[in-house]
């Protein structure tokens, strides 16, 4: 698990990294291919300090390979000439880490591309439902032990059902707020809620 200083440090990258896993995993029923499973995975692993670059460049060169076998599109090579740009730029700040996991969430995009304006909607909401997740800034106060043992049971096994519970043991500590944001319908990795509890900072 990153700690605080660190993910202080790198609050920048570790933010893109965790904003496209949410989305990843938000279409990861797209995704047929355990190679751009693996992607996602990964990057989440390297959120939290587990996993090293040469990993990442492992993984990231699978999902690539996954993306390549798929039929091409013209649709696809502008997007993939845009896309390539895009990393380049991230990689010359540092971002590399994000590759993998952004190539398996635009494969599953890709793969969606006869999807209804409704459904383009509906995932737009989700996204920023996951930002809004992500992004509200820290709050700095102690909390209880059993809802320190709670958010730190969900941050590891990423149980959102067990979101609703944690609701209620931060309301009886009067976080209402924060209350609310669990229960909602849609959480990601690095949710503020927990990273609040836990002191990730």
């Amino acid at each position: 698990m990153a700690t605080s200083e660190a993910r202080l440090k790198d609050a920048p990258s570790l933010f893109i990294v965790l904003a496209a896993c949410g989305f990843a995993r938000s279409i990861e029923h797209l995704l047929t291919d355990k190679r751009s499973r693996g992607a996602i995975e990964t990057a989440e692993r390297f959120a939290d300090g587990l996993a090293i670059a040469e990993e990442v460049d492992r993984v990231s060169k699978a999902a690539w390979a996954v993306l390549l076998e798929e039929a091409w599109t013209p649709a696809r090579a502008i997007a993939s000439a845009a896309a390539e740009a895009a990393w380049k730029a991230a990689r010359a700040a540092g971002w590399a880490a994000i590759e993998a996991t952004w190539t398996a969430a635009r494969e599953a995009a890709w793969t969606a591309e006869a999807a209804t304006k409704a459904a383009e909607a509906s995932a737009k909401a989700v996204n920023q439902s996951i930002l809004d997740c992500i992004l509200p800034p820290r709050i700095q106060v102690p909390f209880p032990a059993h809802v320190k043992g709670l958010a730190s049971t969900i941050y590891e096994t990423r149980d959102w059902l067990l979101m609703p519970i944690l609701a209620d043991a931060l309301e009886e500590s009067g976080q209402t707020a924060m209350a609310a944001h669990c229960r909602g319908p849609i959480h990601a990795k690095g949710c503020w809620v927990l990273d609040s509890i836990m002191g990730l900072g």
